[in-house]
């Protein structure tokens, strides 16, 4: 089947697409004056551009939503499947990676419990997420609850679960907020035991943000939970759909398919950077000369040798330079 019809859109752009800062490139130079920073920043913005046009990818983190639309034979001979896995614009994925094996837990179920009177009414916002030796889980879906005044929040525990290799859960976590999306940890360090519900007291909550999902998917408009629908790649960018029954992997349905995710580099890979550096550097020192000039002699008052524009081809780096960057590249294919 041919690849999906896909249109990516930057919703939270990057600051800078420089691939190495002036800092760096001063610093490798020995320069410790102001003089020449003007022309060095405008190097690192010219060599920048062109090596993300060569490696035809961005290297710095930013939200972005991929659109997929799955090609489609004429009705009635529709395809009944699609692709696996689904390649995402963008790599690696910035955000939570489950490090237990188990699939999050259902939403929660909310009730409100008699407290001091002292209380005030407020909506809360609720995940949840299972403990087990590997660690923690990827969160639940959020449920919220608005409690009345004079009442505690209650937050029953979630169902047992175990993994494909049978390694239940330990204990559970629950995060609550007052606001969608940012749910904080209510029990401290230690999970509360599995059966045991939980009621929200007085207590100021822990300053340990809930782990979002790396992804939020949206197929045919309805909202997929990731570890239970799908599985994510981080480091390669896939997303696997998972059959509903026995979560096992599957093909994406011909459906249109939003993912809306962060992805990059928190910091510039050193040899990205470095090999930025040294190509700066080298237009740096032939600042002062003629760079189309092969060589010059003066046995015979004085000659020189140019390079003509087909001789010139290669680009603007150097190819030690596309050397470590190949490593990063994107291949297109014509």
């Amino acid at each position: 089947m041919n690849a999906p019809v896909t249109l990516t859109s930057i919703l939270e752009a990057a600051d800078s697409y420089a691939l190495v800062d002036l800092e760096t490139v001063k610093d490798d130079l020995g320069i410790t004056t102001t003089t020449d920073d003007a022309y060095l920043q405008r190097r690192i913005d010219e060599l920048s551009r062109a090596a993300r046009q060569y490696m035809n990818r961005t290297l710095q983190m930013e939200t972005v939503r991929d659109s997929f639309w799955a090609q489609r034979d004429p009705y009635p001979w529709q395809l009944p499947g699609g692709y696996m896995p689904l390649q995402l614009s963008r790599w690696p994925i910035v955000g939570a990676i489950a490090r237990s094996a188990l699939a999050p837990p259902l939403a929660p179920t909310l009730s409100q419990a008699t407290g001091s009177g002292s209380e005030p009414a407020a909506t809360f916002y609720v995940v949840v997420t299972y403990d087990t030796i590997e660690g923690e889980t990827l969160p639940s879906a959020e449920a919220s609850l608005s409690v009345d005044a004079g009442a505690l929040l209650t937050v029953a525990a979630p169902l047992p679960a175990a993994d494909s290799a049978q390694r239940p859960a330990i204990g559970w976590n629950v995060y609550v907020g007052t606001a969608p999306g940012a749910e904080m940890l209510q029990n401290g360090q230690a999970p509360l035991p599995m059966g045991a519900s939980f009621t929200m007291g007085a207590v100021p909550p822990d300053i340990v943000i809930a782990p979002p999902p790396a992804t939020i998917v949206n197929e045919n408009g309805i909202v997929l939970l990731e570890g239970v629908d799908y599985l994510v790649d981080n480091v390669h960018g896939h997303l696997t759909r998972l059959f509903a029954i026995d979560l096992y992997p599957t093909r994406w349905a011909t459906l249109p398919i939003t993912v809306e995710y962060r992805a990059g580099y928190p910091v510039i890979p050193a040899d990205v950077s470095g090999a930025l550096s040294r190509a700066v550097k080298s237009q740096y020192m032939a600042r002062s000369r003629d760079p189309a000039i092969k060589s010059q002699s003066a046995s015979g008052i004085y000659a020189a040798s140019y390079a003509t524009a087909g001789s010139a081809a290669g680009g603007v780096l150097t190819p030690d330079v596309y050397g470590a960057l190949d490593g990063y590249r994107v291949p297109v294919i014509a």
